[in-house]
């Protein structure tokens, strides 16, 4: 996936992992535990970067 022409790195969380609030950046609301969301992050900073974020699935799939 690319965003911006960035390659990016993305998972679907489902809402059984889904345990903690988060804010989606596409629209600065909450995700709060137990809803289904995507996680994405710059293919070059690795899966434990500082560049990991929550989105809603339709906030990232606008983007």
């Amino acid at each position: 996936m690319e965003s911006h022409g960035e390659p990016y790195v993305m998972r679907h969380i489902g809402s059984a992992r889904a345990q903690k609030y988060y804010v989606c950046p596409g629209c600065n609301q909450n995700i709060p535990p137990g809803v289904a969301h995507i996680v994405a992050w710059p293919r070059d900073v690795g899966r434990q970067g500082d560049d990991r974020r929550h989105w809603h699935r339709h906030c990232w799939e606008r983007r």
